[in-house]
């Protein structure tokens, strides 16, 4: 008989399984992917935006009363004579 033989193949076969499994085995174990630095800083300070401007906007509509004045004043009355 020649060519190969069936426990040659069968080998070839559960390395070919065994090197999935290693495979498989280092995507689970591996730790997952950290964030880069760059990107924490950007969320901050996009984080501390946020609440500079919500702080004034609170300032500003704790100050309202100081700062508008409604004055009304009625409407002239219409003359009584006509123009010509």
């Amino acid at each position: 008989m020649t060519g190969p033989s069936r426990t040659g193949i069968g080998r070839a076969a559960s390395k070919i399984d065994n090197h999935n499994t290693d495979i498989d085995n280092r995507r689970v174990s591996s730790p997952e992917p950290q964030v880069p630095k760059i990107a924490l800083v950007v969320m901050l300070v996009i984080v501390v935006a946020f609440a500079l401007v919500a702080l004034y906007a609170n300032v500003q509509r704790l100050r309202r009363d100081k700062i508008e004045s409604v004055t009304i004043t009625p409407a002239a009355s219409p003359s009584a004579t006509a123009s010509p």
